[in-house]
C-alpha cells in the first residue's frame, strides 16, 4: 500500500513539475520585456524543478518497495556482503516488512540463497556472490592442476582436462600452495 502511494505521488508530483517548467518557460519566452512576466516564469519554473525533483525521489523510493526492487536490494546487499547476510543487514537497510520476508524466503526456495543458523542469528548465503577458483580437472581421476599450467591432458591418467569452478564457503580453504 506505502508502495502504491509513493509511486503515485511520485508520479503525479514529477508531471505537475514538468507541467509548472514548461509553463514557466512560455512565460519567459513570451515576456517581451516585461519584468513581472519574467519574474513570474522563473518562479514558476523554480516551482516546477522542486515538484520535479521532489516527485523523482518519491518515485524511485516506490520502486525500491516493490517485489522487484526489493530482490534487487537484497541481491545488491549479498554482493556487497561478498555473498553472506544476515537478517539484521536486511532488517537494517530494506525493513522487516511481509514483503522483503516474503522475497527472501522465495529465494532460498528457489535455490539461489541457502538459509543457515549460526547461534542466535539468521545467515544467508549466496554462492554466487562468493569468491571461486578457476582449476583444470580430469573427468577421469579427479585431479585439478592449476590454470596457468600449460597441459590439456592429465598428466597422471591422460584424460583430456576441463574447467571447473570451484566455489568458496563453508570450510573450505583456498590457497596458492595446492
Amino acid at each position: 500500500m506505502v508502495m502504491n502511494i509513493k509511486l503515485f505521488t511520485g508520479a503525479f508530483l514529477s508531471l505537475a513539475g514538468i507541467f509548472l517548467s514548461v509553463l514557466g518557460l512560455l512565460f519567459i519566452i513570451a515576456a517581451t520585456g516585461l519584468q513581472s512576466r519574467i519574474i513570474a516564469g522563473i518562479a514558476l519554473c523554480a516551482g516546477g524543478a522542486l515538484f520535479l525533483i521532489t516527485g523523482a525521489r518519491l518515485f524511485v523510493r516506490g520502486l525500491a518497495l516493490t517485489p522487484a526492487g526489493i530482490r534487487a536490494g537484497i541481491l545488491r546487499l549479498a554482493r556487497l556482503g561478498n555473498g553472506e547476510i544476515t537478517r539484521d543487514v536486511i532488517t537494517a537497510n530494506l525493513g522487516d516488512s511481509a514483503a522483503v520476508r516474503f522475497q527472501i524466503e522465495q529465494m532460498v526456495i528457489h535455490g539461489l540463497a541457502e538459509k543457515r543458523t549460526e547461534g542466535a542469528r539468521e545467515l544467508y548465503v549466496f554462492s554466487d556472490f562468493q569468491a571461486g577458483l578457476q582449476v583444470k580437472q580430469c573427468p577421469y581421476c579427479g585431479n585439478d592442476y592449476p590454470v596457468r599450467e600449460d597441459i590439456e591432458s592429465c598428466p597422471s591418467c591422460g584424460g583430456d582436462l576441463k574447467m571447473k569452478n570451484q566455489r568458496g564457503g563453508g570450510d573450505d580453504i583456498f590457497s596458492m600452495d595446492n
